[in-house]
């Protein structure tokens, strides 16, 4: 298991190396990710999925997103409810989601 102070030192040296990717390099990597994800028989046969609202310097989930809802996939998506903990909700749409804890999009409601 990682220490705390491990955990905080491992998140800065992240940071520090996601600031050095392009936007051109985030994007192009995101659209594989994402059309990877969903040409995979794990998402063709599943009949929900749960996922993370990606936000700036994350490779994207909107496209996983709109296409399982489009797919009348259930969608499960975080929304943090306390410090350090979250439940998974149901969107039925993707503009429902609103900047929540420490900006990160999730559901208005629960």
């Amino acid at each position: 298991m990682v220490k705390d102070m491990d955990k905080k030192e491992l998140r800065i040296k992240i940071k520090n190396k996601v600031s050095c990717l392009t936007q051109e390099y985030i994007d192009i990597s995101s659209e594989k990710i994402q059309k990877t994800v969903i040409s995979s028989s794990c998402f063709k046969n599943s009949s929900s999925i749960f996922i993370y609202v990606s936000t700036a310097y994350e490779p994207g989930t909107s496209l996983i997103i709109r296409t399982a809802l489009k797919e009348d996939k259930r969608v499960y998506v975080p929304k943090c409810i306390a410090r350090g903990v979250m439940i998974p909700v149901r969107i039925d749409k993707e503009s429902v989601l609103k900047p929540g804890f420490m900006n990160i999009p999730e559901p208005e409601e629960a």
